[in-house]
């Protein structure tokens, strides 16, 4: 405490991680990307310094400020970290024979020690998965500022006005270093890393082809993110409590990661970021976890008679739909719009007319109306037409949360509290059908399904209006009814 009025707080934390073992060591790994796979990151300090303050500028105890900065550090992403453990190149090995390579695939034999060892063009087994992570891997570190005022206002009104704002210092990314690197584009700017076959299936052009994948976990330093929040509260005789809020924030980053395990390191990979350029632009981009707005409403109600109290409690939230990008998927063989061995992570090429082939290629021309009709539609695609649509610039439907708690306290058990309590979840849905329904949209709006058969090949897609958009066929959508007896001990 410096005064009556000011105070200041100072923090310093210390994190550290170290392995005592090692994941096995596999030469064939180190000969290829010049990556020990026995090797895990060094253990290090890293130092958290933190400082805070609270203020009362004028000592009446109606204006209070605060806030403060620091370095913050996440805990350590053990699925991720434990990778190289389970990957290493040494797993089970697979013969993979395509006839649309010109194979001649072999005849299954029974006899475990008399399998075949190659096909036709010379292609023998591949080793499996690979998970490396850099030996100067840090954890996750951010440096964040916040600034806030409280303020006692007439009518018996209380207002607060925060601020928030978070920069990254080291975040985590996954690189695929088995891609060679581009070897040119399509027709429409994208960067192609291998080569779309007639049929639709792929040939990506790898670094290895003994190891189906390689994904490395690095650091990187980019991305940031700020919320402005402003609340007002108000009481009413200590029984009925309301309060209202709303947030605004912008969130930029470079992968938006939300697989936390380690079964499938090229799908934490894929599934990061969609990007039509260059796998090694480290552009940030519309996190998939921003939330511009955000709406809240919240009361609470106490009962005036005192032997069995009484609760009631509702709570409203509106809030923007979660950011997306329309991609092309279909079959785990097809659909990869870039030929980089996945179909998770290609935004499509927005026609500028749906029903003009040299634009589009649609397996059933008739589709094309139906097409331009949804792209008119729907403001993400009718503002970028010809072009490839942008990461993350889509956004879901409005998203509607209600939900109330009545409790009703029992006679008491000695010292002891009963109480009954019911909870209704979508009170909005349960007041009408049609209201509180969560709307997931669909965010596979093509179907890639073959190549065109000319001299130059285009991508022949399929597009079905029924699933595309949006649904509510989910649990959210429903109202839920939870009735409880609490016993507090």
């Amino acid at each position: 405490r410096i005064t009556d009025r000011l105070s200041v707080m100072i923090g310093l934390r210390a994190d550290a991680l170290r392995f005592s073992s090692r994941p096995t060591y596999n030469p064939a790994v180190d000969s290829v990307f010049q990556r020990r796979t026995s090797d895990y990151p060094r253990a290090r300090v890293q130092w958290s310094p933190r400082l805070g303050f609270d203020w009362e500028p004028f000592g009446d105890h109606l204006t209070r400020v605060r806030g403060g900065a620091g370095v913050f550090v996440a805990r350590p992403p053990l699925g991720w970290l434990l990778g190289p453990a389970r990957f290493n190149g040494a797993g089970v090995r697979t013969l993979m024979c395509s006839a649309q390579r010109g194979d001649k695939i072999p005849k299954f034999v029974a006899d475990p020690g008399n399998q075949p060892q190659a096909c036709a063009d010379g292609r023998t087994f591949s080793d499996g998965a690979v998970a490396l992570v850099d030996r100067n891997l840090r954890m996750a570190e951010s440096f964040r500022a916040s600034l806030g005022v409280d303020k006692r206002l007439p009518w018996n009104l209380d207002a607060s006005v925060d601020a928030l704002f978070s920069r990254v210092h080291s975040d985590f990314m996954f690189v695929n270093v088995n891609l060679r690197g581009p070897q040119g584009m399509d027709s429409h700017g994208r960067v192609m890393y291998g080569t779309i076959l007639r049929n639709g299936t792929v040939d990506p052009s790898l670094a290895s082809g003994r190891f189906p994948e390689a994904i490395d976990l690095r650091n990187h330093s980019l991305g940031y993110s700020w919320a402005f929040t402003a609340q007002l509260n108000r009481s009413f005789f200590d029984r009925l409590g309301l309060q209202a809020a709303y947030t605004h924030t912008r969130s930029r980053d470079l992968q938006s990661l939300t697989n936390t395990s380690a079964v499938a390191p090229l799908d934490i990979w894929a599934s990061g970021r969609p990007l039509s350029g260059r796998h090694d632009d480290l552009s940030t981009g519309v996190s998939a976890f921003e939330i511009p707005h955000r709406v809240v409403l919240a009361a609470t109600y106490a009962a005036p008679w005192k032997r069995w109290t009484t609760d009631l409690s509702i709570y409203y939230i509106g809030e923007s739909g979660t950011p997306f990008t329309y991609g092309d998927s279909s079959a785990a063989t097809r659909g990869d719009l870039n030929a980089d061995g996945t179909n998770v992570n290609d935004p499509i090429y927005v026609p500028r007319n749906g029903t003009d082939p040299s634009e589009i290629m649609l397996g059933i021309p008739a589709q094309g109306e139906a097409l331009e009709n949804f792209i008119r539609d729907t403001p993400c695609l009718r503002r970028q037409r010809g072009a490839i649509i942008a990461r993350n610039s889509c956004r879901g439907p409005w998203v509607n949360t209600s939900n109330a708690s009545l409790r009703q306290s029992l006679r008491a058990i000695g010292e002891h509290d009963l109480s009954l309590q019911l909870e209704v979840f979508n009170v909005l849905n349960l007041l009408n059908s049609s209201w509180g329904l969560f709307r997931v949209p669909n965010t596979v709006l093509l179907q890639h399904v073959r190549q065109t058969s000319d001299a130059s090949p285009q991508p022949v897609f399929a597009f079905d209006a029924e699933t595309a958009g949006s649904n509510t066929r989910n649990v959210e959508s429903g109202y839920q009814l939870q009735l409880s007896l609490r016993y507090s001990f």
